[in-house]
Formats: C-alpha cells, sequence, structure tokens
C-alpha cells in the first residue's frame, strides 16, 4: 500500500506500522491520529478500514424480551455480544442505556450502517442514531406512521444518513409506500412508487434493507427483492429463482460482495425415507450476474443435511472474508466455511439460544470515532 503525502525520509514500511496500530486498543487509535500525519493518513486510509486485524467486529445480537411477572406484559430488550473471542469489545458498554427511556417498552437495535446505530421501540414511531463508542445520539422527529411496518433501510456516511421505512400495502397491490427520513433536510417525507406486478407487501424481513448501486433493496416476498432508487423515486422488481415444488425457504439474506448482489438461501426440501417424508435443508448462494435483467446463477450449493444432522440457522455473513457465514445450531453459534463445508464453534457453550425475534447485525468497529451530523431540525420552527 502505498500512502499520497508520506514523508519520503520515513524508513518504516507501512507493514510495521500496521503491525503496530494492530496492538493497539481502538480508542488510543482514535488518539493517535494526532500523533503525525503518516499515522493520521495510515489510519485514514481505506485499506486500513479493510482490514481484519485493525478493525474489531463482533455480531451484535438485539433480542425482545415479555415479562410475565406483571400486567399488563412489558415488552425490554436484551442487547449481547455473540462473539466473546473479540476482546475489544470486552470494555464497552453497548447496554444502550444512555438513549431516553420509553413509556411504552424499551427500544431495540434494526440497523447499523458505517459505525452507527438505528434504534428504534417497538411502536415503529421514535427512532435513534447513535454511536456506542461516544455515547452520542439523534433523536429523529416522530414519523406518526399509523400503518404497519414491513422492514427499515439505514444508511450512513461521512457527511449524512437516512432511514426508510418500508410500508405494509394492504389491500394496495402494485405500489411501494415509504417513508424517507434525511439527515440535511431534517423531516421526513412520504413517497409512492409505482410498480407493476409487485404483490402486496405484507411480510416483514428480518434483515435491513441492502444499499447496492445507490439503491435500496428489500424483499417484498420470498421469491421477490424490490429495488427503490430513492434519489430518482423508480423502482422494479428483481425475481429471484423458483426452489420447486416440496421446498421451503427458512432463511434469506441480500450482501453486496465484489461488486454484484448476492443472494443466501437455505431451503429445506422433504426427501421420502422408508416411506415417511423427512426434512433435508440445502444452503445455496446465488449472485446477480446481469443486474438489469434479473439474471442469477449458483454460486454455492451444499447439502448442509452431509455436514451434520442438526439444522442450521443462518444469522449473518461476516463482514470480511466472503466465504464465511454465521448461524445458530441448537444453543451455540457456528461459523461455517462455504468451500471447505466445515463448521466451528465460536462461542461458550453456556450462550442462552437465539429467540425468533432476534436481530443479528455485524458491528465493525471504526478505525475512529463516527461523528454524528448535527441534528438542524430542531431550529426549523
Amino acid at each position: 500500500m502505498e500512502m499520497k503525502g508520506r514523508r519520503e525520509d520515513c524508513d518504516v514500511p507501512d507493514t510495521v506500522w500496521l503491525e503496530i496500530l494492530s496492538k493497539l486498543p481502538q480508542k488510543s487509535k482514535f488518539k493517535f491520529r494526532c500523533v503525525s500525519k503518516t499515522w493520521n493518513l495510515l489510519i485514514s486510509d481505506t485499506y486500513y478500514m479493510a482490514t481484519k486485524t485493525l478493525s474489531p467486529w463482533n455480531l451484535l445480537v438485539s433480542e425482545i424480551y415479555f415479562k410475565d411477572t406483571r400486567r399488563p406484559v412489558v415488552p425490554y430488550t436484551g442487547i449481547r455480544f455473540a462473539l466473546p473471542q473479540h476482546s475489544e469489545f470486552t470494555s464497552i458498554d453497548f447496554s444502550l442505556k444512555f438513549l431516553p427511556p420509553q413509556e411504552n417498552g424499551e427500544i431495540r437495535v434494526l440497523a447499523s450502517s458505517n459505525g452507527l446505530l438505528l434504534c428504534g421501540n417497538l411502536s415503529g414511531y421514535t427512532y435513534y442514531v447513535c454511536n456506542p463508542l461516544t455515547a452520542q445520539y439523534v433523536s429523529l422527529p416522530d414519523s406518526a406512521s399509523k400503518c404497519e411496518l414491513a422492514g427499515v433501510g439505514f444508511l450512513s456516511t461521512d457527511r449524512d444518513y437516512k432511514v426508510v421505512q418500508i410500508r405494509r400495502c394492504y389491500p394496495v397491490h402494485d405500489t411501494v409506500r415509504l417513508r424517507i427520513f434525511s439527515s440535511d433536510v431534517g423531516e421526513w417525507k412520504s413517497i409512492e412508487l409505482s410498480c407493476p406486478l409487485l404483490p402486496r407487501i405484507d411480510s416483514e424481513s428480518e434483515q435491513a434493507a441492502v444499499f447496492f448501486n445507490d439503491t435500496m433493496h428489500f424483499f417484498a416476498s420470498p421469491d421477490i427483492v424490490v429495488a427503490c432508487d430513492l434519489h430518482k423515486e423508480q423502482c422494479r422488481l428483481i425475481h429471484l429463482p423458483k426452489t420447486g415444488s416440496f421446498r421451503l425457504i427458512s432463511d434469506k439474506l441480500l450482501r453486496v460482495c465484489n461488486g454484484q448482489l448476492q443472494y443466501l438461501q437455505s431451503v429445506t426440501r422433504f426427501v421420502l425415507k422408508q416411506r415417511h417424508q423427512l426434512p433435508d435443508w440445502d444452503l445455496i448462494v446465488r449472485k446477480l450476474d446481469d443486474y438489469d435483467a434479473g439474471e442469477w446463477s449458483i454460486q454455492v450449493k451444499i447439502p448442509m443435511g452431509q455436514c451434520g444432522p442438526t439444522r442450521f440457522r443462518v444469522l449473518a455473513f461476516h463482514p470480511f472474508d466472503v466465504n464465511v457465514i454465521y448461524g445458530q445450531r441448537q444453543k451455540s453459534i457456528f461459523c461455517f466455511n462455504l468451500e471447505t463445508w466445515t463448521f466451528e464453534r465460536v462461542n461458550d457453550e453456556g450462550f442462552p439460544p437465539l429467540l425468533r425475534s432476534s436481530a443479528v447485525f455485524p458491528f465493525v468497529l471504526p478505525p475512529w470515532p463516527k461523528t454524528i451530523p448535527q441534528p438542524t431540525w430542531k431550529t426549523i420552527p
């Protein structure tokens, strides 16, 4: 890696600097940007951002429980890490106690983007954008949405961020209804996008929307992805390949990898054994070869029954290694290698099992504190 603006008389190679920085706590790296121009350039470089050894990360688990010791039932949330081997997180308080208390239950983490978290209460009316490292947060104006939500989108950049509500549209068809909040504007905006042949959006997606090519992508149904261009206010459908008869999609995830949109699905198929229909599982990863034409191809197809008798619940992608995914088998979290077809348990045996309401996010610590843009909407009369 060659850095622009480096001093010519500096004889220490970048690899040595990277090795030194990798031994430092994350908060110390934040401060050491001020040591010299060399360190500032090195820590601020995109290569540094993408280096696994210098970008600690973990799986952030946000769950909803319901207290039954009193009436009425009161929901509350639990936030924990799934991967204990990342010691960088042991000194960080991710309880989100710095956020304002909620009258109607606690809040949960909804999405993660560029070092920031989007949190919201169960009603979907109140949102907070926060940095759990610095305990800085911004309270968004109430969305005042009266309808049920099918999902959310969250995109954070160095200058601004956007929060998108994806609204359920029954009995309306052929229409995508969104409410968008932009930090540079400071208010919610409702838009309705015409999308012919779109079935009604009536199912809630466990995964936040994925942004690719300045376009937001989310699941409208088990076999349809909706692509919404928020700038042009246009949308289109991307159909997913059919799984065939006697097959059910139990888990599905979208990601951007190597400049392409990829789709992972865990498919349950039923096979006849000794006159009984028994379930078996396939793990399939497809890539979108032709984005405009919506043509998919199979990149990986793994018969998971050959890898073990226990079902593997897919949770998240590894943020750096494209061949590793994370999931749950029984009471433990495992990583699975798509090349070698091997499992490795990554959490302690006493790790509590995840709930079906659990939301799992890979959270990468940025090499320097992410500053939330100051709210401008508070000055609007």
